[in-house]
């Protein structure tokens, strides 16, 4: 229904309809909302940089803020710090290299006593493992002293077999002596008969002489002549039969001498076949192992039982190639470098040895060569025992007049040392709290120093050391800890003093050990060049 008009009583218009909506869901005004879009992209675009800007303004004035307000330290000059180290304390050494290496310990005598002939074995003495055995009974004739009493067999073989051939042997050579005796006296009584003979042919030729005169003179007979020769013929048979007889003879001593010499080496063997049916130990030693019991049957040549001999062991050792010829050396000038051994790299000498002798060949493998150290076990309680893996130190002569500082000390060439300490003063702008705290405790410590920058020559290393030749004196302190802080002028409080000896103790394995140590205390105000 329309609305009337208040004033004219007419009816009002009706309204008009509202503008259409665009997509963007405004007001689609032509010209006014164009130029209001517009307007509004260029604030955005002015509004962000501000923002931004203003963000970073504040939070740059805040950082500053805070870092006004934080509180700086005092500072404290580099020389009115103490620092609590140890140090090291140089002195001129004498000392001697040493080789590490590993081996086997071996023994100089260890054999397998086997049987010399076939029998059943009807005694045993002693025979176990552990049991020691004296050495065989002294031949005679070598010039050993008679035993107090025979040593006893460990292993006896049945010798019934033996002795039966022993006595058939002396038997032969009984019949081939009474043989002999009996050509003797043959040939005595031929040559008897052979001189008599000769005398009767003589006698004989004379009457032949005289009958062939008395022929050729015409009063001898024929028949005389004849009778005469045919006598002189008998009696020079005779003689020849006789000397034929007597070579005979020798040439038959000679057959039975020949005989004789045969049952006398039958003889001989039949002995020793005897006494090697007793089984002796060849030297004094240990049995280490049993192979045989009482009544088996054994053959020559089957093992009975081995003996080890445990007065002297020896042990091989791997030495490198670089080290051989100080051995060498020593060896030529007739020293045996001393060795020590123990069970272990970390242990203590246990047992000592002497290099004796060196393998002519290297290792081509393992570039090293083989030396053999000695132990006399008789000269010690304590045994080396055979099979015993042993670490060995060789050592290698002497070196003498050195001085050695811990490789970790030195830094760029250089070291600190431990010199004596000013009296302590103010510096300016020192005077904080901790600056006086520090002055206190540098000039109350007993031990107080001051750092001093030493360059060194270094002519060589030895395991963690290094050798110096220039540059330190016996007794100076050589710095070992906070090399990296420490500047000259530094102060010190010295807390500990090492040598080389507690230095060495704390390495697992030592290269070198000392001899002699001759510290040479330097006075405080002594000048060094």
């Amino acid at each position: 229904m329309p609305m009337e008009n208040p004033i004219t009583r007419e009816p009002s218009p009706p309204p008009a309809p509202p503008p259409p909506l665009t997509r963007a869901g405004r007001s689609h005004i032509p010209g006014v909302s164009h130029t209001r879009e517009r307007m509004q992209r260029w604030a955005r675009r002015l509004l962000t940089p501000v923002l931004v800007l203003t963000a970073l303004g504040g939070g740059l004035f805040l950082f500053l803020h805070l870092a006004s307000l934080k509180r700086l330290p005092s500072q404290i000059e580099p020389a009115a710090r103490v620092f609590r180290v140890p140090v090291f304390l140089v002195q001129r050494l004498d000392i001697r290299p040493l080789q590490t290496s590993f081996g086997t310990a071996l023994a100089d005598r260890q054999v397998t006593v086997a049987a010399e002939v076939v029998g059943r074995i009807i005694e045993t003495h002693g025979l176990q493992v552990g049991t020691v055995l004296s050495g065989p009974p002294p031949a005679p004739g070598d010039g050993s002293p008679p035993a107090s009493a025979p040593p006893t067999p460990v292993i006896r073989i049945d010798p019934e077999t033996y002795r039966e051939r022993l006595l058939q042997a002396e038997a032969l050579l009984a019949q081939d002596t009474a043989e002999l005796e009996q050509i003797s006296q043959e040939v005595q009584n031929n040559r008897e008969l052979l001189a008599q003979r000769r005398r009767t042919l003589a006698s004989a030729e004379e009457q032949l002489k005289l009958q062939r005169r008395l022929q050729e003179q015409g009063a001898g007979r024929e028949t005389e002549l004849r009778r005469v020769e045919i006598e002189y013929q008998q009696y020079a048979e005779a003689v020849l039969q006789l000397e034929t007889t007597l070579k005979l003879e020798e040439v038959r001593r000679k057959q039975v001498q020949a005989r004789q010499a045969a049952h006398e080496r039958d003889l001989a063997l039949a002995r020793l076949e005897l006494q090697r049916s007793e089984v002796f130990a060849p030297f004094p030693g240990v049995v280490s192992r049993v192979m045989v019991e009482h009544g088996q049957y054994v053959r020559p040549g089957e093992p009975l039982f081995e003996l080890t001999d445990l007065s002297r062991v020896e042990v091989p050792l791997a030495v490198p190639l670089s080290r051989s010829d100080e051995i060498v050396s020593l060896l030529a000038a007739g020293e045996q470098p001393r060795v020590q051994l123990s069970e272990h790299e970390a242990a203590h000498c246990r047992w000592v040895g002497r290099v004796t002798r060196m393998a002519p060949v290297a290792d081509e493998t393992t570039r090293t060569v083989r030396v053999y150290a000695e132990v006399d076990n008789t000269q010690t309680v304590d045994p080396l025992r055979p099979g015993t893996f042993v670490h060995a130190r060789i050592e290698l002569g002497e070196v003498g007049g050195i001085l050695l500082v811990p490789r970790d000390a030195i830094v760029e060439g250089g070291v600190y040392v431990a010199a004596t300490a000013p009296a302590p003063r103010n510096e300016v702008g020192g005077n904080s709290e901790e600056q006086e705290a520090a002055t206190s405790e540098a000039r109350n410590s007993a031990e107080s120093a001051i750092a001093e920058r030493r360059e060194i020559t270094v002519g060589g290393t030895l395991a963690s050391f290094a050798i110096v030749t220039a540059g330190l004196s016996p007794g100076d302190r050589v710095v070992l800890t906070n090399l990296d802080v420490l500047r000259p002028g530094t102060l010190l409080s010295v807390v500990e003093v090492r040598d080389v000896q507690q230095e060495l103790q704390r390495e697992t394995l030592p290269l070198f050990e000392v001899v002699e140590a001759t510290p040479l205390a330097v006075s405080p105000g002594e000048r060094r060049p």
